[in-house]
C-alpha cells in the first residue's frame, strides 16, 4: 500500500506537469493497471508511472530531470507524506473515538444491522481525519489537500476490495469519495480567498475522475473475482 500511495502521488504530480491538458492521465494508467492486474499484485508503482510517462511520449530525459527538480521532489514528499498522514489519523480517530467498545456493541445486533453500523465509524474517522488536516490547513493556504490524502488512501479500496458494501466492514469507496469532497468543498468555500474558485474546481474535477475510475473498477470486479 505504501508503494501504490508513493507512486500515486508521483503520478498526480508528474502528470499535472507533463500533461497539462489531461493531468491525471498517469494516475489514471497506474490505476487502471493495477485494477487490470488481477489477484496477482505485483506491480511496481514507480517505474509504471515512468512507463507511462515514456510511453506518453515523454522524452526521457525530461522525464529525470522533472524528477530531479527539487520544487517538484518538495510536492512529490508532500502529497505522499498527507496521505501517510490521513492514513495514521483515520486509524488514530478511531481509538480517539472510542469504536473498539462501539464494535463490540454492533458486534451484538443483529447481522443485517452491522454493517451501516461499522461503515458509520469508517466515515466519522474519516471526518475526524480530514477536520485535523483541515485545522492544520486553515493556518496556511486553506488547501483542500486533505481531500487528496483521503483519495489516494482510499483509492486501494478499489482495487483490493471483492466485497460488497453490505458484506464489508467499510463503506464504499464512492460514498467515501462523496462526503469527503461535501466536507472538503465547505472548507474552502468557509476559507474564501484568491485560490477558492480554482481549489473548488480542481476539487469537482478530480471528484469525477474518480466517479469514472469507480465505474472502470465495478467494471472489471466480475473477472477479477473469478481469479480468487
Amino acid at each position: 500500500m505504501i508503494g501504490l500511495l508513493m507512486g500515486q502521488s508521483r503520478a498526480i504530480v508528474a502528470g499535472a506537469t507533463l500533461n497539462p491538458k489531461d493531468q491525471m492521465a498517469l494516475h489514471r494508467g497506474l490505476m487502471q493497471q493495477f485494477i487490470t492486474q488481477g489477484a496477482k499484485l505485483s506491480i511496481n508503482p514507480i517505474q509504471q508511472v515512468q512507463k507511462d510517462a515514456l510511453e506518453s511520449g515523454v522524452e526521457a530525459s525530461r522525464y529525470d530531470g522533472l524528477l530531479a527538480d527539487p520544487d517538484f521532489k518538495k510536492r512529490e514528499q508532500n502529497l505522499f507524506l498527507v496521505a501517510l498522514n490521513f492514513l495514521s489519523l483515520h486509524e488514530r480517530c478511531h481509538f480517539g473515538l472510542d469504536h473498539g467498545s462501539k464494535i463490540d456493541s454492533i458486534l451484538k445486533q443483529p447481522v443485517a444491522s452491522q454493517a451501516i453500523a461499522r461503515h458509520k465509524l469508517e466515515l466519522d474517522a474519516d471526518k475526524c481525519a480530514m477536520d485535523i488536516i483541515n485545522a492544520d490547513e486553515e493556518g496556511f493556504a486553506a488547501s483542500p489537500i486533505s481531500y487528496f490524502g483521503l483519495l489516494m488512501t482510499v483509492t486501494t479500496q478499489v482495487i483490493v476490495s471483492y466485497a460488497s458494501p453490505e458484506s464489508s466492514s467499510h463503506p464504499s469507496t464512492r460514498t467515501r469519495l462523496a462526503e469527503a469532497q461535501t466536507r472538503v468543498l465547505q472548507f474552502v468555500s468557509a476559507k474564501q480567498g484568491p485560490g477558492t474558485e480554482k481549489y473548488k474546481g480542481t476539487i469537482e474535477g478530480v471528484g469525477a475522475y474518480m466517479a469514472d475510475m469507480i465505474d472502470f473498477a465495478d467494471a472489471n470486479r466480475a473477472p477479477r473475482s473469478k481469479e480468487r
